[in-house]
């Protein structure tokens, strides 16, 4: 699959939430990028730890899966 946005190959990887921000991790959990901010949510908040496969670019692009 090839990136709507610059056409490069698109990887597998995964976007997280985490109780400070929204991010996309590649295959071994390593920061690929941080797509948004928040203010902070409780370590307990539902959201917190739910993840979703995606396909991500270096280019900042993503796409779920």
């Amino acid at each position: 699959m090839n990136c709507s946005h610059c056409n490069k190959t698109m990887k597998d990887g995964k976007y997280i939430c985490t109780t400070t921000d929204y991010r996309v991790l590649d295959n071994n959990d390593n920061l690929i990028f941080i797509v948004a901010t928040h203010c902070g949510l409780d370590s307990n908040d539902e959201e917190v730890n739910e993840s979703s496969n995606i396909k991500y670019c270096d280019c900042g692009n993503w796409e779920d899966v």
